[in-house]
């Protein structure tokens, strides 16, 4: 039996930050590891992120309340999404047009 109400709220919004939390992390990682994006990482790294933000937001939007965190760790994984399609744009183009001597 909970005798404060308020108890469950609260958990629900430190729920809610570690998840913006992560999102950040996730996207940070996500773009500093592009160059190793023949490993798969940073394509888990910024799905994640995208998909931590998305839950995050969903979640404060519920309670009423924004969460910059969760925008800008969404911002970071569609940032590193992007990085990556460029990146992989980048380099196909420049095997593509590399003529052997």
């Amino acid at each position: 039996m909970n005798q404060h109400p308020d108890c469950d709220e609260g958990a629900s919004e430190k729920h809610q930050s570690q998840l913006a939390v992560a999102s950040i992390i996730l996207g940070i990682l996500g773009i500093i590891s592009t160059p190793l994006m023949f490993f798969g990482l940073p394509e888990l790294f910024d799905i994640l992120a995208i998909i931590f933000g998305v839950v995050s937001l969903k979640q404060a939007e519920k309670l009423g309340n924004k969460d910059r965190n969760a925008v800008i760790g969404l911002a970071l994984g569609i940032a590193g999404c992007v990085l990556l399609v460029m990146s992989a744009i980048v380099l196909t183009v420049g095997f593509l047009t590399w003529i052997p001597p």
